[in-house]
């Protein structure tokens, strides 16, 4: 007996997108985002036409919904005519936006997924003939990009002149939360600068040094306040207020090495005491002791006994042990210091250097104690994996970014993993990103795992390593095709079937 050919449910949802009833448009829609059909793209789209009349919170609703499918089909080029039909069709979006932007984001939430790792298509609307309403949402999709590249956006729109000053207002919003440091500057002439903005957008600079919570906003806000003009009952001045009180009684954080923290101070001697010792165990029981004491002023005593280094196994130990000291301590402002000591010693001693390449799982511990200090850290871990530094700490500072879980630390390894004239580093950005089972890199890894003109075979091998380590279904497709190309890829096409029967492996796991 012959089996019944499969239903195809995609033209009868298509055509009850035209029914006047939203309640019914949004089960199709929602219908269609199931099947994943390309046929419904442009239907879903055009299905917002001729609603300008209908009731506001239907509209609000069913365009939520229109946004939440299209986010579904993972196409990021249907969002341009979207937004241009939009603007087309409403004379006013703003209860449209407000209820995309603030009253139920997850609409904006699964769209901006699509965006993370390319912000280009949301600068590009924000750049173009589009209303304030629209590009309100391109803001909020930045929000919840949060990602440098998104920041980069933001910071043009304070800095442009010919931006509506509400979108100037919202994007300065946005930084502050992101508590990005880069925005300092910009942020500090929008407050200062009475005669071009509005009270409004001047208390959103206010708040936002406030968030972002770099000291150097002492100087403005208390110019703001002394300020006549301002004082003492503008908005300005109460947000400036606001941003003070943040800055100096919610400061917890002090400078590595200046005061005392915690910690007996006789027990502190000792072990001071102990690091100087010239025989290297009681140096090792010393670091480990004034690690396990939490006392912020041991920081520079460490750092200056790691100066000291020797081609030696005893020194590689007591190494290992200072960085999981300066680590459990837990001062962040010593990552710096410390990986720029590290620095150093990787240009005076070939031997430190062969041995953590040789041995970086021995490490693993030091960088878990350093990746403890939080997520604070991560900008300064950037700043040395993108920076001047030695092959050897840039690959510490890609280890130590392998022990966090959060958007921020997966775009600073992305970034590493992309960049093809540092292909060491690009290797272990790959690997990283396998360990921590990243699955918001598997499309770059996928892309650097078949790139064959690019990419160095080692960079390559990782990548695909790391697909079979993250176990997601999307890289099969990949995977397939590297191996059914086993003339092209070589030996790679064996490890794209390793990769590819991880993945089922997990797949059945999960099943399980």
């Amino acid at each position: 007996m012959s089996e019944k050919p499969e239903l195809d449910r995609v033209p009868p949802l298509i055509d009850a997108l035209s029914t006047p009833l939203l309640r019914v448009r949004s089960i199709a829609v929602a219908g269609l985002a199931r099947q994943r059909d390309a046929r419904a793209l442009g239907p879903i789209i055009e299905s917002v036409r001729g609603l300008d009349g209908a009731d506001v919170e239907d509209v609000c609703q069913y365009i939520s919904d229109v946004i939440e499918a299209l986010a579904s089909f993972g196409d990021r080029t249907a969002l341009k005519p979207l937004v241009s039909l939009l603007d087309a069709e409403f004379d006013d979006l703003h209860p449209i936006v407000w209820n995309l932007t603030e009253d139920d984001r997850s609409a904006i939430e699964s769209m901006a997924e699509l965006y993370v790792y390319d912000v280009e298509p949301l600068k590009e609307i924000m750049y173009g003939p589009y209303s304030v309403g629209v590009k309100k949402m391109m803001i909020s999709l930045l929000m919840e990009v949060d990602t440098l590249d998104a920041d980069r956006v933001l910071l043009d729109l304070v800095q442009d002149r010919e931006v509506d000053e509400y979108l100037v207002s919202e994007a300065i919003y946005v930084l502050g939360v992101h508590g990005c440091r880069d925005a300092f500057e910009p942020i500090c002439r929008v407050m200062a600068d009475r005669e071009r903005y509005t009270d409004d957008t001047r208390s959103s600079a206010a708040v936002a040094l406030g968030r972002i919570g770099d000291q150097r906003a002492l100087a403005p806000l208390v110019v703001v306040l002394a300020d006549q003009d301002d004082a003492p009952y503008s908005m300005t001045a109460e947000c400036a207020a606001d941003a003070l009180e943040m800055l100096v009684l919610d400061e917890d954080e002090e400078e590595w090495g200046e005061e005392p923290v915690e910690g007996d101070d006789e027990v502190f001697g000792v072990l001071i005491e102990a690091l100087a010792s010239p025989d290297p165990d009681m140096q090792v029981l010393g670091v480990r002791g004034l690690g396990a004491l939490g006392d912020s002023r041991a920081v520079p005593q460490i750092l200056e006994a790691l100066r000291n280094w020797e081609e030696s196994e005893e020194y590689l130990t007591f190494c290992r042990e200072a960085i999981t000291a300066v680590g459990t301590i837990g001062d962040a402002s010593a990552v710096t210091p410390l990986f720029e000591t590290l620095d150093e010693i990787e240009q005076e001693s070939e031997v430190f250097t062969d041995h953590f390449l040789n041995s970086q799982e021995l490490y693993e511990e030091a960088f878990q104690a350093v990746a403890g200090m939080g997520e604070e850290i991560v900008g300064t871990l950037h700043e040395i994996v993108a920076g001047e530094y030695g092959l050897v700490i840039r690959a510490m500072a890609v280890q130590t970014l392998e022990y966090f879980h959060d958007q921020y630390s997966e775009a600073v390894l992305i970034e590493a993993l992309e960049n093809r004239d540092e292909q060491e580093v690009a290797a272990w950005a790959a690997d990283a990103l396998g360990r921590r089972g990243s699955t918001g890199a598997v499309a770059p890894l996928c892309r650097v795992a078949c790139d064959t003109r690019h990419y160095e075979d080692i960079c390559r091998l990782s990548a695909i390593g790391a697909l079979g380590e993250i176990g997601d279904p999307r890289a099969l497709r990949t995977l397939l095709e590297m191996i059914s190309k086993e003339e092209h890829y070589g030996e790679r096409a064996s490890d794209a079937y390793e990769a590819f029967e991880s993945i089922i492996e997990m797949m059945e796991d999960r099943r399980e």
